[in-house]
């Protein structure tokens, strides 16, 4: 309500200017065309849109973003000149506004160091460009792995988990608060399955799940919220039904895991035990099929549609979408499916769940997503936008919808964009792509 006062007060005054301007004397500086700077500040950038462009007259300037721990994200911080300021109609009004806390990138590498361990290379985004500067405790090493494959941030942002394919464990976190740089969770790292390649975690944050590629099951546990451990439950793992399976990568959607069974050709479907986390295998419809040997699947925030990554039966790949009922798990499949869209590596839906990002040979493809049906627009105009790179691995969109990387697996480097998500078109950042460890992978965004 204070902000919708000063926006009466200055209006007040510019009535006040225009109506006295009749008696102004020769030496006043102020004409008909002027007018007072309306007060944006601390409202969102659009509402002072409105108020500068319409309501007064004025222009957008200058608009620069700055990270803020206490404004949310697109809430106006300063403006310049200041509230209350006559100017010439038509003039620029200047506006700094808030990108929300700053933003870190974890990557996961799969490579190892030259002392023979994996590492996790950690940056800070510049909440203006999108650029990554290394934390300074960056490359992470991580003592006892051998080859770390998808890395997650568990919904809370207080941890980090990242499982090791070959060292069949998952290593646990701790993100601090004042740098984001990581600390071992005591008693990490937690034992799994055999070849652990992916893990989500459940609606609440309550409870982790991984899969396990080599003996075909899911291991379960509880996070315990203040101490980010990890306990398995008491029926964990829970072994996947048919003849090697080869789970790839899961997502969780309401009270439901998604598995990309890669030896099947199919998806399969888990519910969740609402406060034990328990998991019972099986919705109507199963098995979902894909085309051939799905790798990776992405749920878009809402849960309303999936997609898999599927090698396919030639080198360019598939993917193949469905709708989600969140009710009983279920999906179901376009009749187009499977998709005749290359893909090569991993895939990505933005925060807003408006597009859908696909890594190719050499970039990434964006494509529109209709939330309702699974239907893909055309892909957006400048795809496949370079990687600078080679062998895109990984996608992830920052969640301030501002920024996507993209990890370069043949090149040790991460590509660094900045995003429109009102058109999804990607510009590359100055400086990308930026060095990273050996072999980088899953990327994960806090």
């Amino acid at each position: 309500m204070k902000y919708l006062g000063a926006r009466l007060a200055v209006a007040a005054l510019a009535i006040v200017i225009s109506s006295c301007h009749g008696d102004l004397g020769s030496g006043n500086t102020a004409t008909a065309a002027s007018v007072a700077v309306p007060a944006v500040v601390g409202v969102t950038q659009s509402a002072a849109n409105t108020d500068i462009v319409f309501g007064a007259g004025l222009k957008i300037g200058t608009v620069t973003l700055q990270t803020s721990s206490t404004i949310a994200s697109g809430v106006v911080l300063t403006q310049s000149p200041a509230a209350g300021t006559v100017v010439a109609s038509g003039s620029a009004v200047n506006l700094t506004v808030s990108s929300g806390p700053a933003e870190y990138v974890y990557i996961a590498n799969q490579g190892l160091d030259a002392n023979n361990l994996g590492t996790l290379s950690a940056y800070t985004i510049n909440g203006t460009s999108g650029a990554l500067t290394q934390i300074s405790s960056s490359p992470i090493e991580v003592p006892g792995s051998a080859e770390l494959y998808e890395a997650k941030i568990d919904p809370s942002g207080h941890y980090l988990y990242v499982v090791d394919f070959t060292s069949n464990v998952v290593f646990a976190f701790v993100i601090s608060a004042a740098d984001h740089s990581l600390s071992a969770v005591s008693n990490s790292p937690f034992a799994t399955g055999q070849g652990p390649v992916s893990l989500a975690f459940d609606s609440t944050g309550s409870y982790v799940y991984v899969s396990n590629y080599t003996d075909g099951t899911i291991s379960a546990y509880t996070l315990d919220a203040t101490s980010g451990a990890l306990t398995a439950l008491v029926n964990s793992p829970y072994t996947i039904r048919g003849t090697k399976p080869n789970p790839r990568q899961i997502v969780t959607a309401g009270n439901y895991l998604y598995v990309a069974d890669h030896g099947l050709n199919s998806i399969d479907v888990f519910s969740i035990a609402a406060g034990t986390g328990q998991l019972t295998e099986g919705v109507n419809g199963l098995p979902y099929a894909t085309d051939t040997g799905p790798y990776a699947i992405v749920v878009d925030p809402s849960g309303a549609v999936l997609y898999s990554a599927n090698a396919g039966t030639n080198s360019a790949g598939s993917i193949s979408a469905y709708t989600v009922n969140s009710s009983s798990g279920e999906l179901t499949p376009l009749t187009a499916n499977p998709l005749a869209i290359p893909v090569q590596g991993f895939l990505s839906i933005d925060p807003q769940g408006k597009y859908l990002l696909v890594t190719e040979t050499n970039g990434v493809a964006v494509y529109p997503l209709n939330l309702s049906t699974a239907v893909l627009g055309a892909v957006v105009s400048g795809s496949p936008f370079t990687s600078g790179g080679s062998n895109p691995f990984a996608v992830s969109v920052a969640p301030s919808e501002q920024f996507v990387y993209v990890s370069n697996n043949g090149s040790a480097d991460v590509a660094e964009y900045r995003f429109d998500s009102s058109t999804g078109v990607m510009t590359t950042a100055t400086g990308s792509p930026l060095a990273t460890g050996t072999d980088p992978g899953s990327i994960a965004i806090d």
